[in-house]
């Protein structure tokens, strides 16, 4: 009821405003954990994170890792950039992650991996190419996807992973994959067929370079703007711009994933595209799949739940959850509505902002 005459209203300044004070007065902060009340959690669900440009040793990125082990995921994907400058992948990856690790070049804080099998699987961002000893220093530390699975592929730049009902493409963004970065190279061949095979209920499609992305650093890589809805892709994730970004390209959403420790950029125009845009500290995505249903959150190192996007399965192409969103050239109010209630989401961003300022709240119904 308290909701209504805001939605109805046709002054969206006044509207900003209104929302920003309630946000400040109302409901409580989303937390992850108050989020997660109810979620599916049976024998054919999983529970993984996503983590972006991250790989730099410090506290930023042990922060992240954190809450990334507090939620026990069976299984994490990386959108690239995992280690930064003269750092190794044992002083970045084996110190934060062993635990979901197996099969990796032995190290000073993880000798090998402490997972059953391997548990963690990384896209090559650009920084994995140019930093340390190169790409071949990632090859000689990766055994990917791992000795207890198979991929068709038939090697370690780009493969993909079926875990209960989601079913991972990690691709090769850099331009200096041999198999190529184009819809119409091999890897992309090889992309096309395998989605087309998969009977997982959950495609999920991740590299480095983002697609779209409002970021006034890098920006979209329209290199790798191929048509994944239509081969089959569920939902598109990258990073390469250090941000957080959620986009609705077409039926399926995008995400750009690129706060995981490293630094954080500021924002130019936001993209036609774009839904959610947050820089307000590092954090990652948590995702909860079920054969049915699946949900996306990503959560800052505070805990607190910056987006969530949540869809059943619908046919060929589920819908996304009743959002209205009103914007103006400083600022983006968004009303989801979730189960039990609404999460209201009130952004503060200009260029003359290096970042973003967010509000949000969970309203009961």
């Amino acid at each position: 009821m308290l909701l209504r005459p805001l939605l109805n209203s046709k002054r969206p300044l006044l509207l900003i405003l209104a929302l920003a004070l309630l946000t400040l007065l109302l409901g409580r902060p989303a937390s992850v954990r108050a989020s997660m009340a109810g979620s599916a959690q049976g024998e054919d669900s999983v529970r993984f994170a996503v983590i972006g440009d991250f790989g730099s040793g410090s506290p930023r990125e042990a922060g992240v890792a954190r809450i990334i082990a507090d939620w026990h995921p069976d299984f994490i994907l990386t959108a690239g950039d995992n280690r930064y400058g003269s750092t190794t992948y044992d002083q970045v990856i084996g110190q934060f992650f062993c635990d979901w690790l197996k099969d990796v070049e032995p190290g000073e804080y993880c000798v090998g991996g402490n997972a059953a099998r391997n548990a963690f699987f990384p896209a090559a961002g650009n920084h994995d190419y140019s930093d340390g000893r190169g790409f071949q220093e990632y090859l000689n530390y990766f055994t990917l996807p791992g000795r207890d699975f198979v991929s068709s592929s038939g090697n370690e730049r780009y493969y993909d992973v079926r875990w209960g009902p989601v079913h991972a493409f990690i691709l090769n963004s850099n331009p200096g994959e041999p198999d190529g970065v184009g819809a119409n190279s091999r890897q992309a061949r090889w992309l096309k067929k395998a989605l087309a095979q998969s009977d997982a209920p959950w495609r999920i499609v991740i590299f480095h370079h983002a697609p779209y992305s409002s970021s006034s650093a890098h920006g979209s890589s329209v290199w790798m703007q191929w048509p994944f809805e239509a081969w089959g892709a569920d939902a598109v994730i990258g990073g390469h711009d250090h941000t957080y970004e959620r986009l609705q390209v077409g039926g399926i959403p995008y995400f750009v994933n690129g706060i995981g420790g490293n630094s954080i950029y500021g924002f130019g125009d936001p993209l036609p595209e774009s839904v959610v845009r947050y820089n307000g500290d590092y954090g990652a995505m948590l995702v909860e799949a079920a054969p049915t249903r699946i949900t996306y959150r990503f959560v800052n190192r505070q805990g607190e739940v910056i987006d969530r996007y949540e869809y059943p399965v619908s046919g060929a192409n589920p819908k996304p959850p009743p959002v209205r969103r009103w914007s103006t050239a400083w600022s983006t109010v968004q009303i989801e509505e979730v189960d039990g209630g609404w999460v209201l989401s009130v952004c503060f961003h200009s260029k003359a902002l290096s970042k973003a300022f967010c509000l949000h709240r969970t309203i009961a119904r």
